[in-house]
């Protein structure tokens, strides 16, 4: 369109994705390549609940994070990400990568994850309807640990961490945890969510016995 700016075209094509249904399908399972679990997460309108909103689960993989023999979670979304935010952070995304991501994301306070006594501020939530129930997303920018900072792992490529609920409609269900990711966008606009699984040995973990309180 003449006169219309590079960043304008670039958001109503992300407006147009976030009103189109077809957008709402996403599967956890990924497709492994090369090492790393890719999630493809479509931009999707969203249907944002009234009120803050806690959920509680069980990591499956227990002893292999956190404190072996626990491993439980809540998650409390305080206020979900509004679809003007999230094409905001798509657009800073696309235009000056992972890093400025990383930065917008610090800045953004939706909520809390905590995974037995470790605490993670939530920086971006979406949930969407399904067929069966509704999708909860979070992400989050995680703690770097003390080997990834002094000796400068391939890790630290991905800073960002993701849970994804499947919930019933009533709230019960269950999920995935990527503790480390790398998030771009694919040739379509969409968001993907690369994972690492080299450091903690699985690419995703299994969230059981998840209900929202």
């Amino acid at each position: 369109m003449p006169g219309t700016k590079p960043g304008g075209r670039r958001a109503a094509a992300f407006e147009r994705q976030c009103n189109s249904r077809e957008q709402l399908r996403l599967s956890v399972a990924g497709v492994l390549l090369a090492g790393a679990l890719v999630f493809t997460a479509p931009v999707f309108a969203q249907s944002r609940p009234a009120g803050p909103e806690r959920f509680e689960g069980r990591i499956a993989n227990t002893g292999t994070f956190g404190n072996a023999g626990s491993n439980f979670f809540s998650i409390q979304v305080d206020e979900y990400t509004s679809d003007e935010e999230f094409i905001e952070f798509l657009e800073i995304l696309a235009g000056g990568g992972p890093r400025r991501l990383e930065d917008a994301f610090q800045r953004s306070r939706k909520g809390r994850i905590v995974i037995d006594s470790l605490g993670y501020d939530i920086a971006l939530a979406r949930s969407a309807p399904t067929r069966s129930g509704r999708v909860v997303r979070v992400f989050t920018v995680r703690h770097l640990g003390f080997d990834e900072s002094v000796l400068q792992t391939r890790s630290r490529e991905y800073p960002f961490g993701m849970i994804e609920l499947q919930l019933d409609h009533n709230g019960r269900g269950e999920g995935v945890l990527v503790v480390a990711a790398r998030l771009q966008l694919d040739p379509d606009g969409r968001l993907t969510v690369e994972t690492f699984r080299e450091t903690f040995g699985t690419p995703a973990f299994r969230l059981l016995n998840v209900e929202a309180r």
